[in-house]
Order: C-alpha cells, then sequence, then structure tokens
C-alpha cells in the first residue's frame, strides 16, 4: 500500500509541474498582472498623482479639515 501512495504522489506531483508548466509557457499570469498594472495606472492618472482613493468618509472629512 506504501508503494501505490508514493506512485499516487509522484503522478499528483508530476501532473501538477505539467499544469505549472502550462501556464508559464501560454503567459497567462503575466497577462492578468500588465493588466492590473495598467488599470491602477489609469486610475492613478484620472485622480491626480497628489489625492488617494479612501472609502472612508471620516478620513476624507479629517483630510480637508486639516488641509484648510
Amino acid at each position: 500500500m506504501a508503494h501505490l501512495d508514493r506512485v499516487a504522489g509522484a503522478v499528483t506531483l508530476a501532473l501538477g509541474l505539467l499544469a505549472m508548466a502550462a501556464v508559464v509557457s501560454t503567459d497567462a499570469y503575466s497577462v492578468g498582472a500588465r493588466t492590473d498594472a495598467r488599470s491602477y495606472k489609469v486610475i492613478t492618472h484620472m485622480i491626480g498623482d497628489s489625492k488617494t482613493l479612501c472609502m472612508n468618509d471620516k478620513a476624507v472629512a479629517e483630510a480637508q479639515a486639516e488641509a484648510q
């Protein structure tokens, strides 16, 4: 039984390595990362370099009060 477990483990490891190699060879991860980086760059350009997106209204109100 231990021999069968080792064989199954080796086959599973080989299949995992093949799947990872397929992702790397198709460049799928890097395309997604480039798209994400472009989106971030566009958003940063749209709101300006000195401003920051903030979803916390209290923090925004405090920052505006300090600026005045």
